[in-house]
């Protein structure tokens, strides 16, 4: 089923703003509790890995 124009535009403004909320919420905790952020850069690089290899997969069986 296709998008309209209309959701796509709504999607792309939505995933800025709530990617940008948490970007913004992110770094004021992480100023404040250090300790707690550690080894969350290698969380991140992990599912994202993640995310390409299924992708990659769903390609390569598809």
């Amino acid at each position: 089923m296709p998008f309209s124009q209309g959701q796509i535009i709504f999607s792309i403004f939505f995933i800025l703003v709530f990617g940008s909320g948490l970007t913004w919420a992110y770094r004021k905790d992480i100023k404040r509790q250090p300790k707690y952020a550690k080894g969350s850069l290698f969380i991140l690089i992990a599912i994202i890995t993640m995310f390409i290899l299924f992708r990659a997969l769903n390609i390569v069986i598809s």
